[in-house]
């Protein structure tokens, strides 16, 4: 079972009680103003761009082979959103960090092999796993597996939630 993950932060202090692992996962059902992860809103990867980090290499002009990004007039870049297809390509040749893919897919067990290097940190501290977002509830299925699996591993778990989601859910 897939899922797509924004971010996985080791070593958390803030997302539940002792040492753990949050992962943040992509998508949201509401839009509230003051979002403090608005690189999760949008359920699907997309690219985020940070102009004040370019050197101005060009290698991701290079890279997009969809024309989403172009010399821009003040000898910057600009960036055709309606063009990009968020293939990753700029971002794999960005070497400075100008352009990132916000979202990848991953599988729990992916997700779990992370989760699982620091193991001995929850046994000693009490934490374990938070899966927030965006909104956990925007992939239940993901969310689920991922908890029936902490749980099988005999870890803590929590999730960060709207509660916005049908009651099944």
């Amino acid at each position: 079972m897939d899922g797509i993950v924004t971010e996985i932060m080791r070593f958390s202090l803030k997302d539940g009680p002792g040492i753990r692992t949050t992962v943040f996962l992509k998508g949201c059902n509401m839009a509230c103003r003051w979002c403090h992860n608005p690189e999760t809103l949008a359920p699907a990867p997309q690219i985020m761009r940070y102009p004040s980090k370019c050197i101005g290499c060009g290698e991701c002009l290079r890279a997009c082979a969809n024309g989403a990004l172009a010399p821009g007039a003040d000898g910057g870049i600009s960036f055709l959103r309606e063009k990009c297809v968020a293939c990753g390509a700029c971002a794999n040749n960005c070497f400075s960090g100008a352009i990132v893919v916000s979202g990848v897919r991953m599988s729990v067990g992916e997700v779990m092999a992370e989760v699982m290097q620091d193991e001995d940190y929850y046994r000693n501290s009490g934490g374990g796993l938070t899966i927030g977002g965006g909104e956990a509830a925007c992939q239940p299925e993901f969310t689920a597996g991922l908890l029936r699996a902490a749980k099988h591993a005999g870890i803590h778990t929590a999730i960060e939630t709207n509660m916005l989601a049908d009651w099944p859910v």
